[in-house]
């Protein structure tokens, strides 16, 4: 779980003590009470709650980059270019983000194409690619390969 999601969730759970417990009996009924309202502070009476159930709030938004020739190591960069901003599923199969790619670059179905991530340190652009495996037989998400809200995607096509 990313430190985001965990904030989310925390934040959400104390806007639900606030929707479903009376004031007085918040820090008893719910030990943790305390010390997340210290740590995100206490929510507004009434606040309006984010509605997660809707796919729109959990959509994350990636940078598409046209890259002309494959990464070799960490010192090459190579050329890119900017295409598209695309907004993904978390859960979104890398088979995919493979057509979503190839109808962003209006490529055939069966035109072979190399995916790369910008991988980042500490949430830094490290300037590394790294290549993100299409032909795996198993079923892997973006999730899995650490694609998540702001990451720059790379695409090298013949």
């Amino acid at each position: 779980i990313t430190e985001e999601e965990r904030k989310d969730a925390e934040v959400f759970y104390l806007n639900w003590i606030v929707k479903n417990t009376e004031r007085s009996q918040r820090a008893d009924k719910h030990p943790r009470w305390t010390a997340l309202v210290q740590l995100h502070g206490e929510p507004e009476e009434g606040a309006p709650s984010i509605d997660t159930g809707r796919l729109q709030s959990r959509l994350m938004t990636v940078e598409v980059y046209r890259l002309f020739e494959a990464p070799q190591n960490p010192v090459h960069r190579p050329e890119e270019v900017f295409q598209q901003t695309l907004q993904v599923l978390p859960n979104m199969p890398v088979k995919t983000l493979r057509l979503k790619l190839l109808k962003t670059f209006k490529a055939k179905p069966n035109t072979e194409m190399r995916v790369f991530m910008k991988l980042k340190r500490d949430s830094e652009d490290a300037g590394v690619w790294g290549e993100i495996d299409l032909s795996l037989t198993r079923q892997s998400d973006l999730v899995w390969w650490g694609v998540e809200h702001g990451s720059h995607l790379g695409v090298v096509l013949p």
